[in-house]
């Protein structure tokens, strides 16, 4: 299995995950959502992990890797899910999903060195990032974003990707020195650390009902295998693939909200859309 594929993987298990999680979101909050998907990872890593007497990550360096991991990705979630709550998903994910830039653009910092054509994606992938922003404001007209809410959607979808960016990073990182299940896991107790004292402090009082277990059970499922299969790729050739391909689950996500929810895609924001997914195409190709 090579990096391409496996970012696939996770573009379409993230798709659907994020897709159960605009009703999740909006039925039970982003906190308890947010920390019903963790818990439910958290628990199927462990089941996985002492049946094959796996041990976690003792180093360091590596238990700051995941530490990272798993912190930037519970903030990737939650405001993920705050955006969902207030805005539509046609806005939201691919904004979300144009953490590839970022991840490339560390790459260049790290030392890799981007061609002339990796840039122009790059620069596309920000482009339709802004031009499927301006599209908000006709979502905002028609109350698939609540009224006022615009500017609040925009930056929890920038932050979404700032995070997300950032968790896969770390992961990918930690991976070949310690496996992607022993580092999904391990940075998946810290996303759940973190998670718990918010819970705490917001005194929120009981868990989502009961009938919205099962939806929350499956969206950790995969979200696991979205995270297993991007943080894997750290062992391959060209791992940053992964984050690139996978990436495009906003274009997933858009399709469907699009389809059965029937929220509107303006022509500017499918060419932004477009650009978006035509740049991680180009960066992927590279």
């Amino acid at each position: 299995m090579n990096s391409a594929l496996l970012g696939l993987v996770a573009a379409v298990t993230w798709g659907i995950h994020d897709f159960i999680g605009r009703f999740a979101s909006r039925a039970n909050g982003q906190l308890i959502t947010t920390l019903g998907l963790t818990l439910s990872g958290l628990v199927v890593l462990s089941i996985i992990g002492l049946s094959r007497d796996t041990s976690l990550p003792v180093q360091s360096y590596d238990i700051l890797l995941c530490a990272i991991a798993g912190g930037a990705y519970a903030l990737a979630t939650l405001s993920l899910f705050a955006a969902y709550r207030i805005g539509s998903m046609s806005v939201v994910s691919p904004i979300a999903g144009s953490y590839p830039a970022i991840a490339v653009c560390f790459g260049f910092v790290t030392g890799s060195r981007p061609d002339l054509y990796a840039w122009l994606a790059i620069a596309a992938v920000i482009a339709g990032t802004l031009l499927v922003s301006q599209a908000g404001k006709s979502h905002e007209e028609t109350g698939h974003i609540e009224k006022g809410q615009l500017g609040r959607v925009l930056a929890l979808s920038i932050a979404t990707a700032v995070f997300f960016a950032a968790s896969l990073i770390a992961g990918q990182v930690a991976t070949p020195a310690n496996g992607e299940l022993e580092v999904t896991w391990l940075a998946r107790i810290f996303a759940v650390a973190i998670l718990v004292p918010f819970f705490a402090v917001r005194s929120m009082r009981g868990t989502a009902p009961f009938r919205w277990w099962p939806a929350l059970i499956i969206m950790g499922l995969l979200d696991t295998v979205a995270m297993l299969s991007v943080f894997a790729a750290g062992n391959l050739t060209l791992p940053e693939l992964a984050i690139v391909l996978g990436g495009s689950f906003g274009a997933i996500v858009t399709l469907l909200a699009w389809v059965v929810l029937k929220e509107p895609v303006t022509r500017i924001q499918w060419l932004g859309i477009a650009m978006i997914c035509g740049g991680a195409g180009v960066l992927s190709a590279g």
